[in-house]
């Protein structure tokens, strides 16, 4: 204990002691000071990295359903369609050959509908056959309007237009396999009376979904849903799912957001009890949202390393302002005491000659010169 409260009891170990603890000191304040802004700013990054990527999903999704959307609004107004449906039963296949071939060749000249779209069917209200457009491996059992319009959710789509509140159903046209489709059902109008001659009735392919998807999803620790009203489904193999949310919503985080409809927010699944990240953004369909949670793990890895790499950064940089701060100190009173008490010796073994190398410009300095001018003085002997 003695030993080493002699060893402190020096200038020079003082000195160390003193810039060793202050150079601890600033950098445990530099390190978490940094953590802090560093948490901040990479989750703030990772938020609205996912959000851009998720708005680019969004749009790539909505220009399906546009194209989609599109064909339906061209069939809607043709007026082959329309004389269609006007014409009652009729032994004359002219018209209807001619509406056949307006609905084939422009659904043939739009490609991407091949993928988009499973079937459309024109129903006239006054006759009972149809014009149908499907690919032929889409073609299973014959179609008839009493089929379709007798379908539990066709009235459910005639009322509200737009709007799919079936969610993702299969296609009941299909014996041999399961298809999952979005139906949708929209009016032909009287060209010159406000009154309904017939219907369209479309089953739109979920590939307007999993396609962009498939091509955007890559992190693994992510998970992607899509919501119709009050449904929610899950990407997972290429395909989506129905599932049951367990998510417990914990704070909005909105602030964030690039985008004023974006909504971001922090939760726990309580599956899992881990906290998430969920970024949602709303498609151009009414009640349509993509949503993307996203693991806390990646964020915590993220910041674990950015952390490392921070303290590394500042114990080299305190490291070099430790050296250089006692290297200063050191030749500022270290090496000027050290003189001192030489000079003090020399004084005692009787040598009182002036020693101007002991009169530094500052304190210590004056104390060199008092030195001196005693001993010249006859004052220390």
């Amino acid at each position: 204990m003695n030993k080493l409260r002699s060893l402190f009891s020096t200038i020079r170990a003082r000195i160390l002691l003193g810039t060793i603890s202050l150079v601890v000191i600033i950098s445990i304040i530099v390190t978490l000071a940094s953590y802090y802004i560093v948490s901040e700013n990479l989750q703030r990054n990772l938020i609205q990295t996912s959000e851009t990527k998720v708005s680019f999903l969004c749009s790539s999704i909505n220009s399906n359903i546009m194209n989609v959307k599109n064909f339906i609004r061209s069939c809607q107004i043709n007026r082959k369609i329309i004389d269609f449906a006007l014409e009652g039963e009729s032994h004359d296949n002219r018209i209807k050959r001619e509406t056949h071939d307006f609905v084939t060749e422009t659904y043939q000249a739009n490609a991407a509908l091949s993928t988009q779209l499973i079937r459309l069917v024109v129903i006239g209200k006054e006759r009972h056959d149809i014009v149908q457009v499907v690919e032929a491996h889409n073609s299973t059992i014959a179609v008839s309007s009493d089929a379709i319009i007798s379908l539990p959710y066709f009235e459910q789509l005639h009322t509200n237009i737009d709007k799919v509140s079936t969610g993702i159903v299969p296609d009941p046209f299909f014996t041999t396999k399961s298809v999952p489709m979005i139906p949708f059902v929209y009016p032909i109008q009287h060209p010159y009376k406000d009154k309904e001659i017939g219907y369209i009735f479309t089953e739109m392919s979920t590939a307007v979904i999993t396609g962009p998807i498939h091509n955007y999803l890559s992190e693994s620790e992510s998970l992607l849903y899509f919501r119709i009203d009050d449904l929610n489904y899950q990407y997972r193999d290429g395909k989506l799912s129905p599932c049951e949310t367990s998510l417990t919503f914990l704070d909005d985080l909105s602030s964030y957001a690039l985008n004023e409809d974006s909504l971001i927010r922090r939760a726990r699944n309580e599956e899992t009890n881990e906290i998430v990240f969920v970024i949602s953004r709303p498609l151009d369909v009414e009640g349509w949202f993509v949503s993307e949670c996203i693991s806390t793990k990646e964020l915590s890895r993220q910041i674990t390393k950015t952390f490392l790499t921070i303290v590394l950064i500042v114990l080299a940089a305190a490291s070099i302002i430790a050296v250089a701060l006692s290297w200063f100190l050191f030749q500022t009173v270290t090496v000027p005491v050290s003189r001192l008490q030489l000079r003090m010796k020399r004084v005692e073994e009787g040598d009182f000659s002036r020693d101007p190398s002991t009169e530094w410009e500052h304190e210590l300095g004056d104390i060199g010169k008092t030195i001196n001018n005693l001993t010249e003085n006859g004052i220390i002997s």
